[in-house]
């Protein structure tokens, strides 16, 4: 099974964390935030006791945990919101069935985990990035409805929906986006935008992109991020990105 070759998808990335990337290179944002400051937002005992279970649930121990959460009570966050899945110190995969979960663990020992599901598809093994969903083959190609694409952190998250057509003999296309979602734990977005556009100067032939402002507060402040899907050569793909 090669996770890194020409492909479609199915996958999901859950935790206090998470930050995406696609298959062919890191999308991740890291550090270069809006350093416009907002007041310290504060979290509630049941944002911060859900941050606390998706921790222990990766595999975190209790100390560890803990200290997460007291980093969240000073106005900080944890590394695994902030950094390239690249920048994990180790990381752990486990194979159930057709189900592949890496556990990744930063230098503060939070942790993200991606989960990604093998979709047979034109011949081919699916990337990072997308859940669910149904597909049908024919001899010219694949359409694909109501495919999740998703990034959860610990303090905040993104979600939406598309419907996509992998053309073996032309270009690929995405026909719908929506029921998009952003969720945060105790902060606040503005500008959300869910759309379609045609990428230039890449091998993509369309992007769907959620974007947002996000207000997380502390000395962090408001930061941009966005969640992209592409298709294009027969092949998804999608990408966590800090701009617009």
């Amino acid at each position: 099974m090669k996770l890194h070759s020409i492909l479609l998808t199915s996958v999901a990335v859950l935790g206090l964390s998470g930050f995406g990337f696609g298959t062919n290179e890191a999308k991740a944002a890291s550090a270069d935030l809006d350093q416009s400051k907002e007041s310290a937002i504060v979290f509630s005992g049941v944002d911060l006791q859900s941050i606390k279970e998706n921790q222990l649930k990766m595999g975190s121990n209790e100390e560890t945990a803990n200290q997460l959460i007291e980093k969240y009570k000073n106005g900080g966050m944890a590394d695994a919101d902030l950094l390239n899945l690249e920048d994990a110190v180790s990381s752990d995969t486990i194979v159930e069935g057709d189900t592949i979960t890496t556990t990744y663990v930063f230098p503060d020992g939070s942790r993200a985990q991606t989960e990604v599901v093998e979709l047979e598809q034109l011949g081919e093994i699916t990337p990072f990035g997308i859940s669910g969903g149904s597909c049908q083959t024919t001899s010219v190609g694949t359409e694909c409805k109501s495919v999740k694409v998703s990034n959860t952190l610990a303090a905040y998250g993104m979600s939406y929906y598309v419907n996509y057509y992998i053309n073996r003999y032309g270009s690929d296309s995405i026909s719908w986006t929506g029921n998009f979602n952003i969720w945060m734990a105790g902060g606040n977005y503005a500008n959300p935008s869910l759309r379609t556009l045609t990428p230039v100067n890449t091998s993509w032939d369309q992007e769907a992109r959620l974007s947002a402002q996000l207000n997380v507060g502390g000395d962090i402040g408001s930061i941009t991020r966005s969640l992209s899907f592409f298709v294009g050569n027969n092949k998804t793909d999608w990408g966590w990105n800090s701009y617009y």
